[in-house]
């Protein structure tokens, strides 16, 4: 019977474990809905990750790596890693933050009788140079 290996999380994929939950908690308070609107927001956040010591993950065909098995999980470390990120923002112009984030612009735009009306506009973002 073949051993089932032990795969690790790469940093990618932790980042999108982290970034999946995180908006699954933002999905649970009734504050980011649709219906409401914040003409000024200050906030924060701090993710902290602790793991047992990262290891480097090689593309070069010429280092063999011994694949780690479930027998073969690493023993628990003394020595954690820790990473933490944190960041803090102000928005104080709603349609600068929407265009930084290529989220629709509300434009006045006349509608039906004459009548303005928000219609979203999605900014057109600058192509990037190089590579």
């Amino acid at each position: 019977m073949p051993q089932q290996t032990f795969n690790a999380l790469t940093g990618k994929e932790l980042k999108e474990v982290i970034l999946q939950k995180i908006s699954e908690e933002l999905d649970l308070s009734g504050d980011f809905g649709p219906h409401l609107t914040y003409p000024w927001i200050k906030y924060d956040f701090r993710v902290r990750v602790l793991s047992y010591p990262r290891q480097a993950v090689t593309s070069d065909p010429d280092v063999k790596a011994e694949a780690t098995t479930i027998s073969n999980i690493p023993e628990r470390s003394e020595t954690i890693h820790e990473i933490q990120v944190t960041n803090e923002q102000i928005i104080d112009t709603p349609d600068q933050a929407r265009a930084d984030h290529n989220l629709p612009i509300p434009t006045a735009t006349p509608g039906p009788g004459g009548v303005l009306v928000d219609k979203p506009v999605t900014p057109k973002l600058p192509l990037k140079r190089g590579k």
